[in-house]
């Protein structure tokens, strides 16, 4: 299973995907950005909201926004890992989500707009 997490600072969604790459599951949650959020904070609010039933993650990719530095996404690593102990996990900020689903591993342009 491989969890991804696109992430802003008014919600956040994660879709789930099996071992064939189909989507397994999807739900939402509030936005994660560790700006503004502790590390308790963002394991408190994913604990309460996040739906799917998750078994056997292999992966987890989250996306968001504010995970600029090291330092800040720590806060989001430790958070993720009080929940689900995956075998791989990478934090980037959103704005690399969005060049990746526009772009993929090629170069171009992509922007966001938001609502920060």
């Amino acid at each position: 299973m491989i969890l991804i997490a696109d992430s802003g600072s008014t919600k956040t969604t994660w879709v789930l995907i099996d071992s064939g790459r189909k989507i397994a599951g999807q739900c939402q949650t509030a936005g994660i950005n560790p700006f503004y959020q502790s590390e308790d904070d963002i394991f408190n609010s994913i604990s309460k909201e996040f739906t799917l039933k998750v078994s056997g993650l292999k992966s987890l990719f989250f996306y968001g926004a504010g995970c600029t530095d090291s330092a800040k996404k720590g806060v989001v690593l430790r958070a993720l890992k009080k929940l689900w102990n995956p075998d791989e996990v990478l934090i980037e900020s959103d704005l690399l989500c969005a060049a990746r689903s526009l772009c993929g591993f090629k170069p171009g342009i992509a922007a966001i707009l938001g609502t920060g």
